[in-house]
């Protein structure tokens, strides 16, 4: 009897642990999903390397402003003292490379829908999955499972069906759609490195050393590729705030606290969804059509996420 209830007082824990991790999963899609909504009301007034440099340096200036809160409410007594991390040259390596990947992840987003088709990018981009699944066997080591497989392909499926009508194969979009691809790959690259560090750092410490990073490293991008540096309209400094707080923030920091729970091969599978929440969005606020075979494919995907989530290898060890 006292063996049943020791174990029942480990799984409570453990499966409020597992709990909380999807709902910040499920948080962080939803938030993500509106990226494209603040990009459509700012688009006409900034570019989007503008808008992502802008974006992030407000977004790292609200959590510094965040974790000031935090730190005066703390009593002393809770407030622990931070690790030397000019000693742990392994984490700054990581951190620099996080930075660094997550930058040319976006853009080489920006370059690849300038140079070919959405459903082309759209596509390609849905391979992200695999190169995270792969990276993680070959890089960590990690094991994945049948069950864990068959959903990851079941969602890619279902990911890649709302662009196959608009797909488009010709020499016109090959830099486009390498461009996409390259970017698939840095994406897992980048999700792979977070998980990593999630092993050895807070979820704040990550998220502040990326968000300064990847405003720091678009800000020369932004001097020779655009012309208008500032937004000309509250409107679109609305948006992007918003964008800095519900995406970066909340999206972004959730994704981080989410992988000392879930592995990053099953983040990489439900980020699979985002595309279709987006178009869902845009139906309800745009009134952009979506048609049948776009609710399919958001079926199959959550059918895949479902299939992958019952699997071992989406959870921690």
């Amino acid at each position: 009897m006292n063996k049943n209830l020791s174990f029942l007082d480990n799984l409570n824990p453990q499966l409020s642990a597992n709990l909380t991790a999807i709902a910040a999963l499920l948080t962080a899609i939803v938030a993500l999903a509106f990226g494209p909504i603040f990009i459509r009301l700012s688009e006409q007034d900034l570019g989007a390397i503008a808008a992502s440099f802008h974006c992030h340096w407000i977004a790292a200036v609200l959590l510094g402003f965040w974790n000031g809160l935090r730190s005066f409410s703390r009593p002393p007594e809770d407030r622990s003292s931070p690790q030397p991390i000019s000693e742990q040259t392994s984490v700054i390596a990581l951190l620099l490379l996080g930075g660094i990947f997550w930058s040319a992840t976006i853009w080489c987003w920006f370059w690849s829908l300038g140079q070919t088709s959405v459903a082309n990018a759209t596509l390609l981009r849905s391979l992200t999955p695999i190169f995270v699944t792969l990276g993680g066997w070959l890089v960590w080591g990690k094991k994945f499972d049948r069950r864990f497989i068959m959903g990851m392909i079941v969602a890619i499926a279902g990911s890649c069906a709302i662009a196959l009508d608009d797909f488009q194969i010709g020499t016109s979009n090959l830099q486009g759609d390498v461009a996409a691809l390259i970017c698939a790959l840095l994406s897992g690259v980048s999700l792979l490195i977070l998980e990593e560090l999630r092993t050895q750092l807070k979820t704040s410490k990550i998220l502040a050393w990326r968000l300064v990073l990847v405003a720091s490293l678009t800000f020369p991008i932004l001097l020779f590729t655009e012309n208008n540096y500032f937004p000309n309209s509250w409107q679109t400094w609305t948006a992007i705030i918003a964008q800095a707080a519900i995406c970066l923030l909340v999206g972004q920091g959730l994704i981080v606290y989410c992988l000392s729970h879930l592995s990053s091969g099953f983040v990489a599978v439900t980020f699979l969804v985002e595309p279709l929440l987006s178009a869902s969005l845009a139906w309800l606020i745009f009134l952009e059509r979506l048609n049948f075979s776009n609710w399919v494919a958001f079926f199959i995907v959550l059918l895949g996420i479902y299939i992958a989530k019952s699997s071992q290898s989406a959870w921690k060890a």
